[in-house]
């Protein structure tokens, strides 16, 4: 009786034994499991963030992306922040434009390739007006995602606000009066409401002239000026434009006596250069004052200061390469219908002015219609045409 006993003793260890075996061998298993799990899930979170950032560096290069008519420029490296990596210069197939950047533990780096979808193109010369960019983003836990896109000017001419304002190296003479409308909400010729969506009402391409401007609009004149960003509606743009060469650019478009007139600097008080029909590229070599009974439509373009002055209307597009003052004589209106483009990059005098009864709108309808006409060489933005996840 006394071994059988010792027996069933034994035969309870065991089974205790075998059970905590079980068990432990269940905790291991889950404990595995849990493991897995949480780097399923690291994994999974690590490349959900990898994704988001290549995303991220292409928004970056593409807010890069300067205004222009092509991407000769951009496939050969001398945009700036597009380095030709790993060296100089851009070959399009062993050294491309990229643009690299580190953000906390990840890091991406986007790479221009030119599509060459066209007969002519090479990897480095573009005539379809479209480019490939391939993001790749990396992170912990060797996440890695890429993205591709198919990027393309845009086939509207979209000026970077109703008034562009350069940087240049001395600071602007501003003046602004009380009652005055300056509006990037887009308008038609006729006045009422365009379909496009709004743009900056004064546009810098540096920040401390932006600070002045906007230190200049105060009160009724902080809300004179409307457009996209609030009120007042100035906005510092990355896109610098190349002023001069968008002036020879159009002049190279047109023909004398027959799309385009050039008239000597001075003092003019009745003229209609060029209609809705017939727009005309207009070019008038020196300082100039417009104080009269003038209309026009299409391409204004003053190689020198301009004064507006009494009862001035205009649809399309104004280049000043000076300086730009609008001062309507009182109960007169000068209406710009379009956009304003102003050069005075390296003037010492460099001013603005901007009276009563001055009625700027950006149009469009007007630059619609300039674009159908010059719209080849009118630079553009860049855009994304559309993408896919590749990694």
């Amino acid at each position: 009786m006394r071994a059988i006993l010792s027996n069933n003793r034994g035969m309870s260890l065991f089974v205790v034994i075998v059970m905590m075996a079980i068990f432990l061998s269940i905790m291991g298993a889950s404990l595995l499991v849990s493991g897995i799990n949480s780097r399923i899930t690291s994994n999974l979170q690590t490349g959900t963030s990898a994704f988001h950032v290549a995303d991220a560096g292409m928004q970056h290069a593409l807010a890069l992306v300067p205004y222009g008519t092509d991407f000769n420029a951009l496939l050969a490296g001398s945009v700036d922040g597009f380095p030709c990596l790993p060296s100089s210069p851009c070959n399009g197939t062993t050294k491309k434009p990229t643009v690299a950047y580190t953000l906390g533990n990840y890091a991406y780096s986007v790479v221009v390739d030119n599509d060459t979808n066209v007969a002519g193109e090479t990897a480095t010369y573009d005539a379809n007006k479209i480019v490939n960019l391939t993001a790749t983003a990396t992170g912990p836990n060797g996440s890695v995602k890429k993205i591709g896109a198919a990027v393309q000017r845009s086939t509207t001419f979209v000026p970077p606000a109703a008034i562009y304002v350069p940087d240049k190296k001395k600071k602007w003479k501003i003046e602004f009066d009380k009652k005055y409308d300056i509006s990037g909400y887009d308008c038609n010729v006729d006045g009422t409401a365009g379909p496009a969506a709004p743009i900056p009402g004064i546009a810098t391409t540096d920040s401390k002239t932006t600070k002045d401007i906007v230190k200049h609009l105060k009160g009724q004149e902080a809300a004179n000026v409307t457009g996209a960003g609030g009120i007042p509606s100035v906005s510092t743009v990355a896109d610098k434009l190349d002023i001069p060469k968008i002036i020879s650019d159009i002049l190279a478009t047109g023909v004398e006596d027959v799309n385009m007139q050039t008239i000597d600097k001075g003092k003019y008080k009745t003229g209609t250069w060029g209609t809705k029909e017939s727009p005309m590229i207009t070019v008038i070599t020196g300082n100039t004052e417009l104080k009269g009974d003038v209309t026009g439509y299409g391409v204004l373009i003053v190689q020198g200061n301009l004064k507006l002055k009494e009862k001035f209307s205009w649809d399309g597009l104004i280049i000043v390469d000076d300086n730009f003052e609008v001062s309507p004589a009182k109960k007169t209106d000068v209406a710009l219908r379009g956009a304003i483009i102003t050069n005075a990059d390296g003037d010492s005098k460099a001013k603005i002015k901007i009276k009563e009864n001055a009625d700027i709108c950006y149009s469009s309808e007007a630059l619609a219609t300039v674009g159908s006409t010059y719209g080849s060489v009118l630079p553009t933005s860049a855009q994304l045409r559309g993408w896919r996840e590749m990694m």
